[in-house]
């Protein structure tokens, strides 16, 4: 735990300096902030950037859940380190089922640690935010639960399938 909440403030630094420092691209993040932003408020999902309604760009019911939560703290920073902090609790699960597994202890840290700093989870962290890096926290999550045979594998496969409308695919293989 204590690994991942490290990785989680590193990932957030690395997000909010590059926004505070004007790197952000602004038409990704714009999209998706003004999205969570209008579904906070109850408004429409017209996206000005985009020219269309939200799910008629991209079809991505977990904004819906994310505009509920942006009501906390109106700000794209908001985005950025909720981010940071669901890739940064995904190697937790990395963790969790590497010993559910059979791996040592050791072997899965160091698992957990090549999953954090792979380049496939770091460029989330340096390309603004995207509702598609919430999906490994919610599939890892769905993997481990179902090996442990809980029932929080329910909502962590609905939350998986709610993310994008491709990722369906990826959660029904499994």
């Amino acid at each position: 735990l204590l690994l991942a909440l490290t990785f989680g403030f590193l990932f957030s630094l690395v997000s909010l300096i590059r926004h505070n420092h004007y790197f952000s691209q602004g038409n990704d993040l714009g999209i998706f902030t003004q999205s969570a932003w209008l579904y906070s408020q109850g408004y429409s999902p017209y996206n000005t950037i985009t020219a269309r309604l939200d799910f008629q760009d991209r079809y991505k019911p977990i904004m819906l859940v994310l505009g509920l939560l942006f009501k906390l703290w109106p700000d794209p920073r908001f985005l950025l380190i909720l981010q940071a902090f669901f890739l940064s609790f995904s190697g937790i699960f990395v963790y969790a089922i590497s010993r559910k597994v059979g791996l040592g202890d050791l072997t899965s840290y160091i698992l957990m640690i090549t999953y954090l700093l792979f380049p496939g989870i770091t460029s989330f962290i340096i390309d603004d935010f995207h509702e598609v890096s919430l999906f490994p926290f919610f599939f890892l999550g769905t993997i481990y639960f179902y090996l442990k045979k809980s029932k929080f594998l329910y909502p962590f496969l609905f939350f998986s399938l709610i993310i994008r409308d491709y990722l369906v695919f990826f959660s029904l293989v499994f």
